[in-house]
């Protein structure tokens, strides 16, 4: 019975992590090919405040603060958009175009979003909701995943920035895309894994020598 809860342990932990790995990867090269269309795609790209919202005209009002693709002659600057819901105020990653009568757009394909919620673009997979009994379990492994989920989102937006005040400052077609090597955690996991295991193995052999 305990070699059966063992194996059980093992086999959802290995998963667990073989899953994650793979998923990250996966948002990775999906977020590599949609930053390259972005930029190559948008009039103009800067990181910005968002300082106010017009909920009805639909309008966002931004402070400029670094410039990386095409030349804004003002400091404030507005974009119309088709929704507001969900919009936080606070900093932004802004990739946009100008339209026929001089007004901007956000470009429907870009990257647009802000450091509060950085996972609102699509290219992460969202973790499955919590179960509707909250089951102590259940409830740990969707904070532990939602948790992670966040970090990776925020790491990629940091990256981002990065990128493209590389692009900016070398001039170049396609930003830099700076890759990040999940192995080292996942070799790290296992190593841990393993070694809980021969714990779990030791404990159980004094246990039996302790009964006899």
């Amino acid at each position: 019975m305990n070699m059966r809860i063992i194996n059980l342990i093992v086999f959802f932990l290995l998963t667990n992590i073989i899953n994650s790995n793979a998923n990250k990867d996966s948002a990775r090269v999906r977020l590599d090919t949609l930053q390259n269309r972005s930029v190559n795609t948008s009039d103009f790209i800067f990181l910005g405040k968002l300082n106010s919202i017009d909920t009805i005209n639909k309008t966002l009002y931004f402070k400029i603060i670094e410039e990386f693709k095409g030349a804004i002659k003002s400091d404030i600057i507005n974009i119309k958009v088709k929704e507001v819901t969900y919009i936080d105020k606070g900093l932004w990653i802004v990739y946009m175009n100008r339209n026929a009568d001089s007004t901007y757009k956000l470009n429907m394909n870009g990257l647009s979003r802000s450091i509060i919620r950085p996972e609102r673009i699509p290219v992460y997979n969202f973790p499955p909701p919590p179960p509707l009994k909250y089951e102590t379990y259940g409830l740990f492994t969707y904070t532990d995943k939602y948790i992670d989920f966040r970090i990776t989102a925020l790491k990629d937006w940091y990256v981002e920035l990065e990128s493209l005040r590389y692009y900016k400052k070398n001039n170049s077609k396609d930003v830099k895309i700076e890759r990040f090597d999940f192995k080292p955690y996942f070799y790290s996991s296992l190593f841990c894994i393993l070694f809980c295991l021969s714990l779990i193995f030791y404990l159980l052999f004094q246990l039996r020598k302790t009964n006899r």
